[in-house]
């Protein structure tokens, strides 16, 4: 496991990265849905993808993507130690699957340029503290041609809907710190037009975008131009 230094790291113990995974694990199909995607959206018959997971937390992601690319390339990027000592310990050995864990943040990307065949990034947008930097970030290290998966907060979700959800999380037995780690995180939500900006003054083209006006999330698909 690749383990880098990093200045700004998300302040997670232990107890809390275990909160975590065991509500994530209850959402396995997102996780499917996500990998389905990522497989569907490789231009070209590559032997060995090479895929960021930005923002990986605790790599849950990871054995969904190994299933349908037995040899793919993760790289999972966080800015939390504790999350990639658990992406390490739960990865599969059934697929002989390396944790590639890089300690860092999306602004600041210790990769090669031109490295990348598609990048995923989950609802990490929320915590980019520079966006447009992060952004440029990602540019540099995509392939040409390469591709960004994006999972956003919609700054449009109604507040009352969020309020349900907290309820919803309550009844989910999701930890005290889980809620409130979800749901601060709409209050740096973003508005469509927003990311769309970002990405296309960053050298992107939104080739698909999946979201209704006040969805509680964006998915958008980008190629690097």
């Amino acid at each position: 496991m690749i383990i880098l230094k990093c200045d700004n790291k998300l302040k997670i113990t232990d107890d809390i990265a275990n909160e975590f995974i065991k509500y994530m694990s209850k959402y396995s199909n997102l996780y499917e849905e996500l990998a389905q995607t990522i497989y569907k959206e490789l231009t070209e018959n590559i032997d060995n993808p090479i895929i960021l997971d930005l923002g990986s937390g605790p790599g849950l992601i990871n054995n969904e993507i190994k299933k349908i690319l037995n040899k793919s390339i993760i790289l999972s990027l966080d800015a939390s130690p504790e999350m990639l000592k658990k992406a390490h310990k739960s990865r599969n050995k059934a697929f002989e699957q390396k944790i590639n864990g890089i300690l860092s943040i999306s602004e600041n990307i210790p990769i090669k340029a031109n490295t990348i065949d598609i990048l995923v990034s989950r609802f990490s947008l929320s915590y980019w503290n520079k966006p447009e930097k992060a952004f440029s970030e990602i540019h540099r290290i995509i392939k040409p041609n390469g591709k960004i998966i994006l999972e956003v907060l919609n700054k449009k979700f109604p507040k009352w809907k969020l309020f349900l959800i907290k309820i919803h999380m309550s009844l989910k037995f999701a930890g005290k710190e889980v809620i409130k780690y979800h749901i601060d995180a709409y209050k740096n939500a973003y508005h469509f037009d927003k990311i769309k900006s970002l990405l296309e003054s960053n050298g992107f083209k939104i080739i698909k975008k999946e979201f209704k006006e006040k969805d509680w999330k964006i998915k958008i698909i980008a190629l690097k131009i």
